[in-house]
């Protein structure tokens, strides 16, 4: 009986092993999970903002000169979109959230307008302006309740920035580093 073992136990040891894939870090998994939700609430269309912005930021750190990324960030919250973009992103693996570059001043032009060389802050109706203009420019079909927009995403950022009822750049290139927010 050995001795029909043992040819079997060489055999086995020519063969080559493979590596395995590294497995999927639970981080990402609980990230895609939450694609869309911000303060427990579900969205499919920042859904198909944080897609884009997987589309659009692919290859690249620079996610706040993306405006699908800025976009969606404030839908879905800082640390899931650059959670989400880390573990589909080789560029953006090792980078924090703090280290990823300063929003773009062209995307902040984009929100208020003429007036970004003046310096002026970002209001209500700038952002509601934009971030549906945003929906429109990836072409999805659904869209959120503007209640939600102003309540949950505008007003979260305003709480957290502390500016009243605008936003500065440097208070929202803040917001999109240090808020955390989930």
């Amino acid at each position: 009986m050995l001795a029909a073992v043992l040819p079997l136990a060489t055999s086995a040891a020519s063969v080559a092993l493979l590596p395995r894939q590294q497995p999927i870090s639970l981080n990402c998994i609980e990230a895609d999970k939450h694609i869309g939700i911000y303060h427990n609430s579900f969205s499919e269309a920042c859904s198909n903002l944080v897609f884009q912005c997987l589309k659009d930021s692919n290859g690249t750190e620079y996610i706040w000169h993306k405006t699908s990324c800025v976009a969606a960030a404030t839908c879905d919250g800082t640390v899931n979109l650059v959670t989400v973009a880390q573990c589909q992103n080789p560029a953006l693996a090792n980078v924090t959230v703090t280290e990823v570059p300063d929003l773009s001043t062209n995307i902040y032009a984009n929100i208020v307008g003429d007036c970004a060389s003046s310096g002026c802050d970002i209001t209500w109706n700038d952002y509601v302006n934009w971030f549906y203009g945003e929906l429109s420019k990836i072409g999805t079909t659904q869209w959120p309740d503007v209640t939600d927009v102003q309540n949950v995403w505008w007003q979260s950022i305003l709480d957290w920035t502390a500016t009243g009822d605008s936003l500065p750049y440097k208070n929202f290139d803040d917001w999109l580093h240090f808020s955390n927010s989930s």
